[in-house]
């Protein structure tokens, strides 16, 4: 009996020996001319700075590609920070219709790299609005927004918190309705989804103002666990209402769930934030215990004799996705993006698509906790 092997293509993959890849950054070079000029010059223009810490963890992403028998052109363009240097740079004929581009960075100058990259793939490498994708079905942006952060929290509270005490704080401040009103929308639907018989109504939803956590004290229970959600981002109503919290701690099992501009907030103490067990969504968050993030540190450093900074894990985990989809899965990966595998360094990859003729988004979102006056990775 003799079995025999046959290779089928995946009809639409659309795989080449060798593809063309932009890598689009705002390096701005000749705004470095007037920064080193200024009498107090230390430094480069910031840019220059963010675009070279990105490209140097995409060129070991890209080695590292190339010894996996990865090939490629890559086309490297200084798209600036401003119009008038994007829109010389991208009538280079050399950048119409290449199978990638990762960058720019600037919306405007994404949706006009859309309009010229034909069938290829358009990536935006950092934080923008969804708005985006709209009407772009090439387009995928990778670092996920605060929909994604709010729908993270939902889904965490009633996965492993559904049967406690939850409480969704909402406050009178001016710009941030729509965000309590997704927060209460989402949290509501994940606590259905998940079978909880917990509700949000008028008996878990506690209004407060900026200087007035006396009414969310009154809702705790001594005998269960308080899980207290928290859609603001105004520094003196969080303030105020960590340090109520944290002095209740102490006859309270308390768990807050806050948004990940909590982590900017000078005011927040570590040690009330490690009392209250505050939980924040992240879309990025960088380790430095873990082995793999000591190691690319070590070979970042030889290599280009600087520290690596968070754009430089930024860089090599997106190229490495990409690339990554580009060779397993042909020109077409963004259909089949559930079969691409990585292992990012400081982000995860969950591309969903935002509408049938939309581009894609990373729902994708870690939740960490404050633990010993520092940040760690929730359960997931």
């Amino acid at each position: 009996k003799v079995e025999v092997a046959v290779n089928i293509e995946p009809v639409g993959m659309d795989k080449r020996e060798r593809y063309s890849v932009g890598l689009l950054l705002p390096f701005s070079i000749e705004r470095n001319d007037s920064a080193l000029s200024r009498v107090d010059a230390d430094d480069w223009y910031d840019l220059t700075g963010i675009a070279a810490q990105f490209y140097s963890g995409a060129q070991l992403a890209i080695d590292s590609m190339e010894r996996a028998g990865f090939k490629a052109d890559i086309h490297v363009a200084d798209v600036g920070g401003e119009p008038a240097v994007w829109n010389k740079t991208l009538k280079d004929p050399v950048l119409k219709n290449l199978d990638l581009y990762i960058g720019p960075f600037h919306r405007a100058a994404i949706e006009q790299v859309a309009g010229l990259a034909g069938t290829g793939h358009v990536v935006c490498p950092v934080a923008q609005s969804n708005k985006v994708l709209l009407g772009r079905p090439r387009v995928s942006k990778v670092v996920s927004g605060r929909t994604e952060h709010v729908q993270q929290i939902a889904r965490f509270v009633a996965r492993h918190h559904g049967n406690d005490n939850v409480i969704l704080i909402r406050a009178g401040i001016t710009g941030e309705k729509e965000l309590q009103d997704q927060m209460e929308r989402m949290l509501r639907e994940a606590l259905v989804a998940a079978g909880s018989d917990q509700v949000i109504d008028s008996s878990t939803i506690v209004y407060v103002g900026k200087r007035d956590a006396a009414s969310v004290v009154a809702r705790l229970q001594a005998t269960r666990t308080n899980v207290i959600v928290v859609p603001s981002e105004d520094v003196e109503l969080v303030t105020g209402l960590v340090n109520k919290l944290a002095d209740s701690a102490e006859r309270n099992k308390i768990i807050v769930f806050g948004m990940e501009q909590w982590q900017q907030m000078e005011s927040l103490d570590a040690e009330k934030l490690d009392a209250i067990s505050l939980h924040v969504p992240a879309s990025t968050w960088i380790d430095r215990n873990d082995p793999r993030v000591v190691a690319f540190e070590k070979v970042f450093r030889e290599r280009f004799q600087t520290d690596a900074g968070e754009y430089a894990f930024l860089g090599f985990d997106v190229a490495l996705y990409y690339l990554t989809a580009l060779m397993e899965e042909g020109r077409t990966f963004s259909d089949r993006y559930g079969t691409v595998a990585t292992h990012p360094l400081h982000m995860a990859f969950r591309m969903q698509k935002a509408g049938d003729e939309n581009g894609f988004r990373n729902e994708s979102v870690l939740m960490l906790k404050h633990q010993n006056l520092g940040l760690v990775l929730a359960k997931p």
